[in-house]
């Protein structure tokens, strides 16, 4: 891979990212090549600096090149959530300045960094407790989700906001209940920050506020996650749940199926589906 990180402030950028289009992306390294890995982040307390724009591309294997240079302890593959654990929520007025300092020192621009994929993504060490929350979302409402986080940041209520915002784009998936399943691509913002109780009623802010907009969106399975019945039906559809639940009645049988009932997947209305199924008490 050979990998660049970049401040961008074009103005042409933030239209690249609803469509993937890079015929006319002459600000990135190479152009029109659509990258192999393509990821933006944004701090929301320096944005008139430009987001950093992470991009790498696939090339023939060669031994004639200078592994990266990892010894800081950040790689060119890490993202936001080895470093952000840095930052300090304990005085809200300061986290602008903190924010800015931890994500200087930490989340370099680099040109031209070439290795093998093991050698960029290596393993990621994370520092300090932190929230990461990630919701995949059609790629056309990437903007409007972005500016909606922008303004989240700088309602007092609820902001500043201890972290960063980042955009990747992954190939829509076929899996049933696949969270990147909007097609062609799904976009996965992602929301890392210092853990504290105020940086929690952010992100819960975050998805209301995306409810509030009607924009269609699902949770990654892994991450801190305010899914329910409602945002089951509208980030899926019912026949995806329907052809899941559907698919687990034929592979299991009632009884097993009830060994794996719990109170989360009911609450996610993926538990009872018409055959007597009840919860283990």
């Amino acid at each position: 891979l050979e990998c660049y990180r970049q401040r961008e402030t074009n103005p042409a950028l933030r239209p690249l990212l609803e469509t993937l289009d890079f015929a006319n992306a002459n600000f990135l390294p190479h152009g029109s090549e659509l990258p192999h890995h393509f990821q933006i982040t944004f701090n929301p307390h320096d944005m008139a600096n430009g987001a950093y724009v992470t991009t790498m591309y696939k090339r023939a294997y060669t031994d004639q090149y200078t592994p990266p240079d990892t010894s800081s302890g950040f790689g060119p593959g890490d993202d936001a959530p080895a470093f952000i654990g840095l930052a300090s929520d304990a005085i809200p007025a300061s986290v602008p300045m903190i924010v800015n300092n931890v994500v200087k020192a930490s989340y370099k621009t680099f040109h031209n960094v070439v290795g093998t994929r093991g050698e960029i993504f290596g393993d990621t060490e994370l520092r300090g407790k932190l929230i990461s929350t990630a919701m995949g979302m059609p790629m056309e409402e990437v903007n409007r989700v972005l500016n909606l986080m922008l303004e989240l940041n700088g309602d007092n209520r609820f902001g500043p906001f201890a972290g960063v915002y980042a955009l990747r784009f992954v190939k829509s998936t076929a899996a049933t209940l696949g969270f990147t399943h909007f097609a062609p691509q799904t976009c996965v913002l992602e929301l890392d920050c210092v853990w504290s109780q105020r940086m929690l009623k952010f992100i819960e802010e975050a998805w209301r506020r995306l409810d509030e907009a009607s924009i269609p969106y699902t949770f990654h399975w892994g991450k801190q996650c305010g899914l329910n019945h409602d945002r089951m039906i509208k980030g899926y559809g019912q026949a995806r749940i329907d052809a899941w639940k559907k698919a687990r009645r034929e592979l299991l049988q009632p009884a097993v199926r009830n060994a794996f009932n719990n109170q989360q997947i009911d609450a996610w209305g993926l538990c009872h589906d018409g055959l007597g199924e009840t919860l283990l008490a």
